[in-house]
């Protein structure tokens, strides 16, 4: 799609607004997280019966892959 990587996004708005981003990875990491506790609650109420979107049934299964990805993060960020 010809967007900047996420390494040139964070380094020109270190560059732009003089704040430290050696934070970034940690934050990539946890709205990771976040997101996996957002998916795990959607396929929670498909399991319950409260969501009726078939979506739901399979959704849960990006959970590890999404946890894996949230690790490789941290690892890459050096914490």
């Amino acid at each position: 799609m010809g967007l900047p990587a996420r390494a040139e996004i964070a380094a020109r708005y270190a560059a732009r607004s003089g704040a430290d981003v050696a934070a970034v990875p940690w934050w990539e990491a946890f709205a990771l997280w976040k997101t996996v506790v957002v998916v795990q609650q959607l396929h929670r109420r498909w399991v319950r019966g409260e969501s009726t979107d078939p979506r739901m049934a399979r959704i849960a299964d990006r959970i590890p892959s999404m946890i894996a990805a949230a690790r490789a993060v941290l690892d890459r960020g050096g914490l």
